[in-house]
């Protein structure tokens, strides 16, 4: 009876000492809180990425007072598992129960440590690995921003490609860096890891086909180089100014003021023209078609419309506008007119000025810009 009553003692000792830590613990965890708050403008500073505000110190201080919950409650859960395994130790027919709780504990702790010693040569090969691949995309880097700059020509090698090859070899380099890497991990051999990559693995294949193919036909859009940023060229039907490159579309504003977002796979299989990389080689050609009757003299129309031409903005002088006669028909010859021009963002513009021009021009001249048709009238003799 004694010792009984001296194993229930005990019990209520463990209890009473598991009720003094909790009550100590949550102490703790409050002045911790008290303290955390009181000086968070200087224990803690907001995150921006590229100027947005990841994180604010709310934020912050939210986190860290979630983690510290976190690990109160699971000191808490430990505490009373060791509680529960004293108490069982204490009787003996509840002596292997507690056996049992305190393999719970020891069991996973032992293979932890372990796990960790055996880690550790690993842990310099890692190192080592990282630190080359960190060194050589630095140095890939560099040399792309010194191509960039112009600081360094290499032969054949436009300064556009340098960031668009520095990303790609990044990439390939990080790739490469993790495939070495991963057999250093821990677990890494396990099913659960096996099986994990088999997972991102389906995820891709389904994911990626179409945008694979655009981000192939991105990178070999950059490397033909048919438009550059701000250049209007034509695709199809489609007429603007390029606003913006990416792996996966390419984005145009029309003269309409609209964005039409185009995939790259489709460019690759479109008819593209660049209208600006014509206007700075030389000069980009605009015509325009008139007609007029066969009783104008045409030395007069081809006069009148390179006059109309040389008196409208942004027009060339030289190369010279000059006049072709492109068709016969029933009641009119049809004339064109040729203009260069050295900006294509004015293609527009000059284009209708030039029609108010040789509407001018004929107008004071005298001679309409309508052709006259005739009605031939068959009598029949009855």
């Amino acid at each position: 009876m004694e010792e009984t009553m001296e194993k229930i003692g005990l019990v209520l000792l463990i209890l009473l000492g598991v009720y003094i830590v909790i009550r100590l613990l949550n102490w703790g965890y409050k002045c911790l809180k008290e303290v955390l708050d009181s000086n968070k403008q200087r224990l803690f500073k907001p995150v921006y990425i590229k100027g947005y505000p990841l994180l604010s110190l709310s934020g912050e201080e939210k986190i860290v007072f979630f983690f510290l919950d976190v690990l109160r409650w699971v000191l808490v859960a430990i505490l009373l598992f060791i509680a529960a395994g004293l108490t069982f130790s204490i009787f003996p027919q509840t002596e292997g129960v507690a056996m049992t709780l305190f393999s719970y504990i020891w069991d996973p702790l032992k293979k932890i440590g372990l796990s960790i010693v055996d880690f550790i040569p690993n842990v310099f090969v890692i190192i080592i690995i990282w630190f080359i691949f960190r060194y050589l995309i630095k140095g890939v880097g560099y040399l792309a921003d010194e191509i960039t700059t112009g600081r360094l020509k290499i032969t054949g090698f436009y300064p556009d490609w340098a960031r668009p090859t520095y990303v790609i070899i990044r990439f390939i380099l990080s790739a490469l860096m993790v495939v070495m890497i991963w057999p250093s991990l821990p677990m890494s051999s396990s099913p659960i890891f096996q099986g994990m990559t088999v997972f991102v693995g389906v995820i891709m294949s389904f994911a990626s086909g179409p945008a694979l193919g655009n981000l192939i036909a991105g990178i070999l859009i950059t490397y033909m180089r048919p438009f550059q940023v701000g250049d209007r060229i034509q695709i199809n039907d489609t007429i603007g100014n390029v606003v913006e490159k990416t792996p996966i579309v390419t984005r145009l504003l029309t003269t309409k003021n609209e964005i039409v977002t185009i995939p790259n796979t489709s460019i690759m299989a479109a008819q593209t023209t660049n209208l600006s990389e014509s206007a700075r080689e030389g000069g980009l050609i605009l015509h325009l078609n008139v007609t007029f009757c066969y009783d104008t003299p045409w030395r007069t129309v081809h006069e009148l419309l390179i006059e109309a031409a040389l008196k409208t903005a942004d027009v060339l002088h030289e190369p010279a506008p000059f006049v072709l006669e492109v068709g016969f028909g029933d009641f009119y010859v049809e004339y064109e007119i040729n203009v260069y021009i050295a900006d294509a963002d004015k293609t527009n513009a000059v284009t209708s000025d030039l029609r108010s021009n040789i509407q001018d021009a004929f107008h004071t001249a005298g001679i309409s810009m309508t052709s006259k048709h005739y009605l031939n009238t068959t009598l029949t003799q009855h």
